[in-house]
């Protein structure tokens, strides 16, 4: 039965048993309050039920956006004929309330906690050269071997210079005095490949190109500490279906590549 018109059909009889100095205005002022919260309650559910639809707005880092968020971005409005999609790729932090985004798919540890969010992966990183450079050069056997090896390190976002690398319990620090620093990760694979030096990269952005990978791992068991990626967004209560399915979707994107790289 629907709760809503079960109450409303309700109000009058009690009214009449009661009398009308027992039911007195404070009684109805408290019942009002009653359907319109059910209404309230009814159109929210209907909200987060159903085909998504609509126009998505979406924000997220430039290279993260390149490498993994536009893919998504392909497939969800393949599945989904009735959305549109508005991404901004931006390395500002957007503050996604005010600027109108659905939500915003972030890199790192998260700072808002006024935000709700949702842990769509993690990034797994790992020491990258292309063949001709190991050739050239040889292939270093310990993170102490480094030193004599040319560098490429990644510059943005705090990063200071240090390469922390781990195997099972042992843990190495690398002072990297590179021969190229560059603030893209993308740029930084791309002068790997082009055989400048060893490059410490998100292995996403390096085995999951499959045949077009020309890169070979170095020091293999060995890696740096594994970084989260969430999807961030202004509620959970009531989430819109073309939010949750777009999460849902890099849940599962983020799942199908992870599998794939660690295979």
């Amino acid at each position: 039965m629907d709760t809503g018109w079960s109450v409303v059909w309700e109000v009058p009889c009690a009214e009449v048993a009661l009398g009308p100095h027992r039911f007195d205005m404070r009684h109805r002022a408290l019942v009002m309050g009653i359907l319109a919260s059910v209404d309230e309650v009814r159109l929210a559910m209907q909200h987060t039920q159903g085909e998504p639809r609509g126009s998505l707005r979406l924000t997220c880092g430039v290279e993260f956006g390149l490498a993994a968020v536009s893919g998504w971005i392909a497939d969800y409005l393949e599945r989904y004929p009735q959305v549109q999609v508005d991404a901004d790729f931006t390395n500002r932090v957007v503050d996604i309330v005010h600027e109108g985004f659905d939500l915003a798919v972030r890199v790192g540890p998260l700072s808002d906690s006024s935000l709700a969010a949702r842990r769509l992966g993690t990034l797994s990183y790992g020491l990258y050269a292309s063949a001709d450079y190991v050739r050239r050069k040889g292939e270093p056997a310990h993170p102490a071997d480094l030193a004599q090896h040319h560098l490429i390190a990644f510059s943005g976002g705090g990063h200071q210079g240090t390469w922390l690398l781990r195997r099972d319990d042992e843990s190495q620090l690398v002072q990297a005095q590179p021969r190229l620093r560059v603030n893209n990760s993308l740029a930084a694979r791309d002068a790997a490949r082009r055989g400048q030096g060893i490059a410490l990269l998100p292995r996403l952005i390096v085995e999951d190109a499959g045949a077009g990978n020309c890169l070979q791992r170095v020091l293999a068991d060995w890696s740096a500490p594994q970084v989260a990626v969430h999807a961030v967004f202004a509620s959970a209560r009531y989430l819109a279906p073309k939010v949750r399915e777009f999460i849902d979707l890099a849940v599962s994107k983020f799942d199908a590549g992870a599998s794939s790289v660690h295979r």
